[in-house]
């Protein structure tokens, strides 16, 4: 390497030269190292956590759950010990750093970790984890979790990818950070490499020192590639631990290096934001007809210069289900993820993953819940979760949501990127921001509350909850157009499920399939997108996915299952003229509340069918199925139910909802490569953690 290769690669480092590109330049992704790397995984490459983000990186390390609240009796001595054997994805490991957890009746505590040597047995591998119980645990008994994570052998690692063409104008883009468990060990050094023949060249070597702020969380690099251009290289990843003490240890890891080049910027190249706000009922917006003001930036800047969809349905009236029938364009029964802990079929492809194929980057934004990183990160470059501080009662953090949103755009707004956003700010528990109690003093007219709702269920601090979403977004959007982001990019606004207020006599959302927590808003923005249109066609999560990819002028993956509505986003298309095709909607929450008492047990799943006006209900009756009919067009609020009378005309209903659940479970089986019915832990294969189950619980997500 020539001295002046030297100093070019070394200001490069120093300066992040190829950070952004001109106004009318895009970064366009030619090599995604991590991709080269990780060509024979199933599942594409690893992952790991830092925080509450997950990233894509060159190689993680097996982790899991040793133990999952195993319950034990306190001690006298207040000491456990616990012999376990190793799961399969810890084979050949020699060492484990375990992070214990115990929990009271009350809450979870994180006993300090350790490190402890793997046994081998005849009957398999093991490892013996002891500790003592902290002075804050109460009573005899308590529960234990215990996750382990395989360490590395000795305090060097180095990767080198494939070797590639490196284009002119280039850059490399990466991260790099370490783990937690690691972070109290000593400061890691992390170099980059261009090799050809077995000589290489530094592109960048710094220490990361976890002591110190900077050093926790992921640090992010962007170098110039210009000493390499036109030549071919490979590039090694190493990484040094600068402690030689016995027994220390690192968990370094690279994420998603990526060598960029410049291209210019055409009208094609169009941007998403996805986002979804989760618990939003249609009809509690003046959009939609409310008479309370909740949403006026919705109402006359994104509506208005935009396309409002008047009947858009969920899929599901629980949070992960429907989510992932926006990501993947399947019904939840086909896609599985009607629990917070199974998993979506291998050959099932998200939006994420179509988008990211073709050169966008993709990135989530979530607050944490249900939509947790293990189900949902299938094809985000990055997927974090603002944390709730509050275990027992978690609320949202719009605010924090967007906020990293704009942290995120800054860094990525020379790329073509898709960015899905996801709030639980108007989820119960209700609680708005102080500035906004004294909004909506009086109900809105003509939708007073019910004299039952307690006063925690008031609409009015649901209302509250909208109206400070909307600022949130009015301020969002105005970064866009500072940013020069708004014209560039389509931004779409959903929910996943409404929320009752006991209409039929249940609140909160999940048991039933009522137009309260099935009819849900959403409004397109953006470049193509007709201005000021009202679309009346009912379409659902499942069209969303495949609908974007048209609009992002991206090919539709063969497993999707629902139908693109991009034809009724243009202003020279169709409003209502198409014929309208069948949604459906499910429910599998097994409790619903009711004023006075404990939760009723609903037998479930519960299915509908809406074709245009017309809605037909299944549910379980007994041993079989009952069935509730709706005309949508003279009854928008389903209180009369027709079924009796109009048995004979909706045979085309019931034949549709009869069909549906084979249908959706041929689908999963064809989807998972298998010909029969899918075992109980290929349905639900990944264990919670502790405080997240928790907060689920709490949100009335786990029974």
């Amino acid at each position: 390497m020539t001295a002046q290769h030297r100093v070019a690669a070394a200001l490069s480092a120093l300066l992040g030269l190829g950070a952004c590109a001109p106004a009318d330049e895009l970064l366009q992704p030619v090599q995604r190292l991590v991709d080269l790397v990780s060509a024979k995984r199933v599942f594409g490459p690893p992952v790991a956590a830092i925080g509450d983000e997950t990233r894509l990186v060159l190689r993680s390390y097996a982790s899991g759950d040793l133990a999952g609240e195993v319950g034990a009796r306190v001690p006298a001595d207040r000491r456990l010990s616990l012999r376990l054997k190793l799961p399969r994805m810890f084979t050949g490991a020699s060492r484990l750093v375990v992070v214990p957890l115990v929990r009271d009746a009350v809450r979870w505590i994180t006993v300090p970790q350790q490190v402890v040597e793997v046994q081998q047995e005849a009957s398999g591998e093991f490892v013996r984890v002891e500790f003592e119980l902290p002075e804050a645990i109460a009573g005899d008994r308590v529960d234990v979790a215990i996750r382990g994570h395989a360490l590395p052998e000795g305090g060097t690692s180095s990767i080198e990818t494939p070797a590639v063409e490196v284009p002119a104008r280039a850059t490399l883009e990466f991260g790099a950070g370490i783990l937690e468990p690691a972070q109290g060990q000593g400061p890691v050094e992390f170099s980059v490499q261009a090799c050809a023949d077995g000589d290489c060249a530094p592109v960048l070597a710094e220490t990361l020192d976890p002591s110190q702020p900077a050093g926790r969380g992921w640090r992010n690099y962007s170098v110039s590639l210009a000493p390499w251009a036109g030549q071919v290289r490979s590039f090694r990843f190493e990484t040094t631990l600068r402690r030689t003490a016995a027994g220390s240890f690192s968990l370094p890891v690279w994420s998603n290096p990526t060598i960029y080049t410049e291209r210019p910027r055409t009208a094609a190249d169009v941007n998403v934001i996805l986002l979804s706000v989760d618990t939003l009922r249609a009809d509690h917006l003046p959009s939609y007809g409310y008479p309370l003001d909740t949403a006026p930036f919705l109402d006359e800047k994104l509506a208005a210069e935009g396309t409002l969809f008047e009947a858009f349905v969920a899929a599901a009236t629980t949070t992960g289900p429907a989510h992932m029938s926006m990501f993947a364009s399947l019904p939840p029964s086909a896609h599985g993820i009607g629990t917070v802990s199974a998993s979506l079929p291998p050959r099932a492809v998200t939006l994420a993953e179509a988008l990211r194929a073709v050169g966008f980057e993709t990135a989530a934004v979530t607050e944490d819940g249900p939509l947790n990183a293990r189900q949902f990160r299938r094809g985000f470059d990055s997927f974090a979760e603002n944390k709730s501080p509050r275990v027992h009662s978690p609320t949202g953090q719009v605010d924090l949501t967007f906020e990293r949103a704009r942290h995120w755009l800054e860094r990525h707004k020379h790329k073509r990127f898709f960015l899905f956003l996801h709030t639980f700010q108007v989820h119960f528990p209700y609680a708005p921001p102080p500035e906004y109690e004294g909004l909506f003093p009086d109900p809105a007219e003509g939708r007073e509350a019910h004299p039952d709702l307690p006063p925690e269920r008031d609409p009015r601090l649901y209302a509250r909850e909208i109206r400070y979403v909307d600022d949130q977004l009015r301020s969002f959007f105005d970064f866009l157009e500072s940013e020069g982001l708004a014209g560039d990019t389509v931004l779409v606004f959903t929910s996943d499920h409404g929320d009752a207020f006991l209409e039929h006599g249940f609140w909160g959302h999940g048991a039933e399939v009522y137009s309260e927590t099935t009819h849900v808003p959403l409004v397109f923005h953006g470049p193509g997108v007709a201005r000021g249109r009202r679309v009346s066609v009912p379409v659902g999560h499942v069209d969303l996915a495949p609908t974007l990819l048209e609009l992002a002028g991206v090919a539709r993956p063969a497993a999707f299952t629902g139908r693109s509505f991009a034809d009724l986003l243009r202003a020279d298309g169709p409003v209502d003229g198409r014929p309208p095709s069948p949604v459906y909607s499910e429910a599998w929450y097994r409790w619903g509340a009711r004023p006075g008492g404990k939760p009723v047990r609903v037998a479930q799943p519960t299915f509908s069918v809406r074709v245009g006006d017309r809605k037909l209900v299944r549910y379980r009756r007994g041993k079989g199925v009952g069935y509730a009919y709706f005309d949508l067009a003279s009854d928008p609020g389903e209180r009369v139910d027709r079924y009796a009378a109009m048995r004979d005309r909706v045979g085309d209903l019931r034949e549709l909802i009869d069909a549906y659940p084979e249908a959706a479970a041929a689908t999963k089986r064809a989807l998972s490569g298998k010909k029969g019915a899918l075992s109980r832990r290929e349905q639900a294969p990944f264990a919670l953690d502790p405080e997240r189950e928790e907060k689920l619980r709490a949100l009335g997500y786990l029974e």
